[in-house]
């Protein structure tokens, strides 16, 4: 009863609750967190040896593309990290860094970072109102030490890139260098491991790359330019003490927010056309829309545009039938603006196609692996619930023993000494061919959407 609770990301108060309604045993809590502390610890040590054997089958992995430890054993491999809190914002008192492999999609390392422990919280509350002795607070203290949950001071903002720190300088105990990540724009990760050792990075005399998520990376043109449109505005006076913010750049026929979104669809569906295409194609690319969408009658620029009869771009496909191109008044996204406006929107599209940047985002590299994850955890963790940190092991430990294992293997029913039923196993082996089913179904939906047409102007 209380795995299976803890399964559904529910505490004792649901099991009671459950177990009055259903005329069933009562268990205290006491004997609850008894048990709930068995299982996470036996789930703890059950993903243990799934991500020891998760690595194995990585070196094998890496050996058939010819890449092979070296001389002390240590083997240089690419990493996809992301951070997950159990509350939205920065006021979350558990935190997740989790690692993942980019070749074979498997969980390599985590790390659960808690900051609260509700035990300590009470005791302190206590002894402040006087109802506890200062004796029998420094007993609790000395008693509780080693079970408190508590093993993170920073904020909460910190975390994901503290937690990543803790994973990078441990790689080596597990003969594996995370030689390139996969993130999000978020630079402090990034710059917290190449911080580690007085600067030197976790790799003495071994760079640490990174690389962007393109998916991530391709919302950072939506927010520049959104930002850049709420910088350049004036402020008209309706009436006495009432103003009205007028926006100079988001007038009819200009950055519009339905521009924004097309140009940041045109952003990102360009970076994964372009993958491995090189940073100069892919730039190019990038570019071609921007020229393309900004272009007008008395000034064309489809200069980087497709050339030929089969271009998604009109003026370019009339010149290839040698015909007069359409007025470009007829597009349906395109954006004119003053000429300073105009080179800042540049700007920003030079910013984001620089030679480092597309040099970062060229293998089209994403972080869905760990997303698919947070999904997972958090389904075993009850988000709009109050959890502990004892919790939050069960819930990324199992969660990581179902993605790299599937459910078969990581249900906990055997290593707790049950003997598992015939139900139990069609049940368990139905969710594992549904999770399968369902990654192939998401590799699927990303290929029609690769395989769809391309036409910045709607024509």
């Amino acid at each position: 009863m209380v795995y299976g609770e803890m399964a559904a990301g529910e505490g004792y108060s649901a099991l009671a609750r459950r177990n009055a309604l259903c005329t069933l045993p009562y268990i205290t809590l006491e004997t609850y967190n008894k048990y709930a502390s068995i299982i996470t610890e036996k789930c703890i040590e059950s993903c243990q040896k799934i991500l020891a054997e998760s690595r194995d089958i990585i070196v094998q992995e890496y050996a058939k593309l010819k890449i092979e430890p070296d001389v002390n054993g240590i083997l240089d491999i690419d990493v996809t990290y992301d951070g997950t809190w159990h509350k939205r914002g920065h006021h979350s008192n558990i935190g997740i860094g989790i690692a993942i492999d980019v070749v074979t999609k498997l969980v390599i390392d985590y790390q659960v970072l808690c900051k609260y422990c509700h035990v300590c919280a009470y005791m302190e509350s206590s002894y402040s109102k006087q109802t506890t002795s200062l004796e029998k607070y420094e007993q609790y203290k000395n008693e509780h030490e080693h079970k408190c949950y508590i093993n993170y001071s920073g904020t909460a903002a910190k975390m994901e890139s503290d937690a990543a720190a803790i994973i990078w300088q441990r790689s080596l105990d597990k003969k594996l260098r995370y030689k390139t990540i996969v993130s999000d724009g978020d630079s402090s990760t990034y710059k917290t491991i190449v911080d580690l050792n007085d600067g030197e990075g976790p790799y003495p005399g071994v760079n640490v790359e990174k690389q962007e998520c393109i998916n991530h990376y391709s919302k950072r043109l939506k927010n520049r330019l959104t930002n850049l449109v709420k910088s350049h505005y004036v402020e008209n006076e309706l009436k006495p003490g009432m103003k009205r913010k007028e926006f100079a750049m988001k007038k009819k026929g200009m950055l519009t927010d339905f521009v924004i979104d097309k140009l940041a669809q045109y952003f990102h569906k360009n970076l994964r056309e372009k993958i491995g295409h090189g940073v100069e194609d892919m730039r190019n690319s990038i570019m071609a829309s921007f020229f393309h969408c900004s272009s007008t009658d008395e000034k064309p620029q489809h200069h980087l545009c497709p050339t030929g009869d089969k271009s998604w771009c009109f003026y370019q496909k009339a010149a290839a039938a040698d015909l007069p191109p359409p007025s470009h008044t007829k597009m349906k996204v395109q954006f004119q603006l003053e000429p300073a406006y105009l080179e800042e929107v540049h700007n920003v599209y030079k910013d984001l196609t620089s030679d480092e940047m597309m040099q970062r985002c060229v293998k089209g590299r994403t972080q869905n692996s760990n997303e698919s994850l947070h999904q997972r955890i958090w389904s075993y963790s009850n988000k709009a619930k109050y959890q502990t940190k004892r919790h939050a092991d069960f819930a990324v430990s199992h969660a990581v023993a179902d993605y790299n294992a599937g459910y078969v293997r990581s249900c906990l029913d055997i290593p707790l000494g049950y003997r598992r039923s015939a139900v139990t196993q069609a049940q368990l082996e139905l969710m594992e061919k549904r999770m399968k089913e369902k990654r192939n179904q998401s590799g699927k939906k990303r290929k029609r959407e690769l395989d769809t047409s391309y036409e910045p102007g709607g024509h």
